[in-house]
């Protein structure tokens, strides 16, 4: 292997890991993980005890699990009936 080639793998091979560390950061704990978990699953109880034909649908980082170790979860909902009473939030 030519000489400028080693160096370039070394490189290559420094930036690869240094992605793999990252990734392992940004990644959730099974901790996090579940915590997250029980969270959504109190809000949509909550929200469909008082709106029965709620579907709830959780977004974004949650459904990713790319969100940052112990960061705060954004939410957003928009509330939509039809005729008949049937709520979606969104």
């Amino acid at each position: 292997m030519p000489e400028c080639s080693k160096g370039l793998y070394v490189l290559v091979r420094r930036l690869h890991r240094e992605v793999e560390a990252f990734v392992n950061y940004i990644s959730p704990t099974p901790v996090e993980d579940e915590i997250r978990g029980l969270v959504v699953d109190l809000v949509s109880k909550a929200v469909t005890q008082s709106f029965p034909d709620a579907i709830i649908q959780p977004f974004g980082s949650f459904g990713t699990k790319l969100y940052l170790p112990l960061g705060c979860a954004p939410h957003s909902s928009d509330i939509q009936c039809d005729s008949h009473s049937r709520c979606i939030i969104l």
